[in-house]
Order: structure tokens, then sequence, then C-alpha cells
């Protein structure tokens, strides 16, 4: 396995792993018409993620951003259910 793999493993979490299948899903025009994602075709993709000034992936990052927006979801279901508990 290459060194970015290994390295993504051991940051893994699920929030980072949220934050992953969002980037690759940006990607996912490429895969419409009949072309299924596969080991095979992913390889070769490359997926846009956040770095550190470093250059390595920045995965605090990722994780932070993945939790804020499922707070801010969250929060948008229980706004929604106070609306609907008042009506």
């Amino acid at each position: 396995m290459g060194q970015q793999v290994l390295q993504y493993i051991k940051q893994s979490n699920l929030f980072t792993g949220l934050f992953f299948v969002v980037a690759q899903d940006m990607i996912e025009h490429k895969y419409s018409h009949g072309c299924k994602r596969n080991k095979e075709h992913l390889a070769g993709d490359k997926v846009m993620l956040p770095v550190t000034d470093s250059g390595e992936p920045d995965y605090r990052y990722m994780e932070q951003y993945a939790k804020n927006m499922m707070l801010r979801k969250y929060q948008q279901y229980l706004a929604f259910l106070n609306r609907s508990d008042n009506d």
C-alpha cells in the first residue's frame, strides 16, 4: 500500500470517512453513463482534499468540517420538529 493510504487508514474515523466519500462523489459525473466505480477506476482518480501547510492531507480539518455539517443538519431537524410540534 502507498504511504498516503497507510496514513489515511491511521487517521480515518467516521467523520474523515464521510468527508472523503463526499469528495469522491464530486467526481461522480465521470461514472454516470454506465461506467461504475470499481477499484481499477478509482485507482486512477485524484480526489481534492484540504492540505496542511506542509502539503499533507489535513485530517483534523476534514473531521471538524464533517462534524460541523452534521451539527448543522441536526439543528435543521430540530427546528423542523419544533415547528411541527407548534402547529
